[in-house]
């Protein structure tokens, strides 16, 4: 079956100074929830009028072919980097004229879909902040500074298969949003009870509680969730919460995920993606076909890697 996908082209920007600015100007604070809509709104009209967006062609591939990762779209890609980008920097270029220093990293995935920067590591570049792309800087999973033009693809893999997919403003109005809301998993006191819960900022005490102080990281299939205890304990097990974190739990126990292990960046957890887990976790076999796997493919984005067994 055939799809259809596209890339997406970024230039130098300045979007959260200028996004701060809007707040700033209407008194908005993040994390005050009365005005969660009304931010939302401003970002997203914000998103809708930039002008340092620009979208490729539709493209066309099939599923059985090569993802859609095929040459002359990576070709494409870089190339249009390459012309958005001022002629006087000098990239490194094969004898074709083509730029050959194209890297890739992640800014934000889930368990259905992920977003990856493509860029041109420019060399003798004088790097300095007016040359730096705010959008990919901050967005990006290491928060590296990265500069000028980048291109941004989406992957979708809910069904088990990756696949290049279309993308939008509307995507990049949702990673921004990323950035300052995030999305985590209470697991109530019976275990059955599972809930989503958005918060703002690093920690999630103002929506969770104070009484959620101590943490521990705990590391499943490679990915490093942040689990918070309620300090208010019960004589009966939390059942679920005890295999999700390995030993026995007797409190409620709220789940975030950090992006990768030594960073502070956090992505969203569901409720689907939790459940699935706990139920791997009580078939040994095939937790330990996945956790193999992982050990001989590492990776960046171990979403990607679990999802086909995990939602197929």
């Amino acid at each position: 079956m055939d799809y259809n996908y596209n890339y997406c082209i970024i230039s130098q920007n300045k979007m959260y100074d200028e996004i701060h600015e809007l707040l700033v100007d209407d008194d908005l604070h993040v994390g005050n929830e009365s005005e969660d809509r009304e931010i939302e709104n401003i970002i997203f009209k914000y998103i809708s009028n930039l002008k340092c967006i620009e979208f490729s062609k539709t493209y066309t591939n099939n599923v059985d072919n090569t993802n859609g990762k095929n040459s002359i779209f990576l070709d494409d890609i870089m190339f249009s980097i390459y012309d958005n980008t001022n002629t006087d920097i000098n990239i490194n270029t094969n004898n074709n004229n083509k730029p050959i220093d194209a890297n890739t990293i992640t800014i934000y995935a889930n368990e259905n879909i992920t977003y990856e920067i493509v860029y041109i590591e420019h060399k003798n570049e004088n790097k300095n902040n007016e040359c730096l792309n705010h959008f990919a800087s901050i967005s990006n999973m290491n928060l590296l500074p990265m500069y000028r033009t980048i291109a941004l693809i989406k992957t979708d893999y809910s069904s088990g298969i990756n696949k290049n997919c279309i993308i939008t403003k509307n995507d990049i109005y949702k990673i921004i949003m990323h950035n300052f809301y995030h999305v985590g998993v209470m697991v109530d006191i019976d275990g059955d009870n599972i809930i989503e819960i958005t918060y703002s900022s690093e920690y999630p005490y103002k929506k969770i509680g104070n009484n959620f102080m101590k943490y521990d990281v705990v590391n499943i299939f490679g990915m490093n969730f942040i689990v918070y205890y309620d300090e208010n304990k019960n004589k009966n097990k939390n059942e679920n919460a005890s295999i999700f974190c390995n030993k026995d739990i007797y409190c409620r126990i709220f789940i975030s995920l950090l992006s990768y292990e030594k960073s502070k960046k956090i992505w969203d957890v569901s409720k689907c993606l939790i459940t699935k887990i706990i139920e791997i976790k009580k078939n040994n076999e095939l937790f330990n076909k996945i956790n193999d796997e992982i050990i001989k493919l590492p990776c960046e984005n171990y979403l990607s890697l679990i999802a086909k067994y995990i939602f197929v």
